[in-house]
């Protein structure tokens, strides 16, 4: 069960309420963050599947580093998260945890991701990423 100072997070719209700024309960609860953008990138720079569908565009510009371009721009900055989807071995346990995904850009309208391999050399991957602003 919820209570005042619970938490409330939904896809379209992330509340919360924080019962020292408020007077009352009747008062509107304090809009913190509103968007949410996730995304599944291929090694190629295709789309896997998007949240919302349609929300952003992706660039391969060069080797293992991908452009997504937002379809609306975020009203302030956005915070992001990305992982790389890989198991080297098909045993499912996974890949190297040195070969990673790191974001050189991140903008009101857009996201720079850069993959690599074990050894830091950039290489195409896929992964997923969620952004998260208003």
């Amino acid at each position: 069960m919820l209570n005042d100072d619970a938490l409330i997070i939904g896809v379209e719209d992330y509340r919360a309420f924080d019962p020292a700024r408020q007077s009352n309960a009747s008062t509107p609860k304090e809009t913190i963050m509103s968007r949410i953008i996730a995304g599944y990138v291929g090694s190629a720079g295709n789309i896997v599947s998007s949240s919302p569908s349609g929300s952003f565009s992706v660039v391969r510009v060069g080797q293992g580093l991908y452009e997504v371009t937002f379809r609306d721009s975020f009203s302030i900055e956005p915070a992001a998260a990305a992982t790389q989807i890989r198991d080297d071995g098909g045993d499912g346990q996974g890949a190297n945890t040195k070969a990673n995904v790191t974001m050189p850009i991140l903008e009101r309208s857009r996201v720079r991701f850069k993959t690599g391999n074990s050894d830091g050399n950039a290489v195409n991957r896929d992964f997923s990423f969620i952004v998260v602003g208003s």
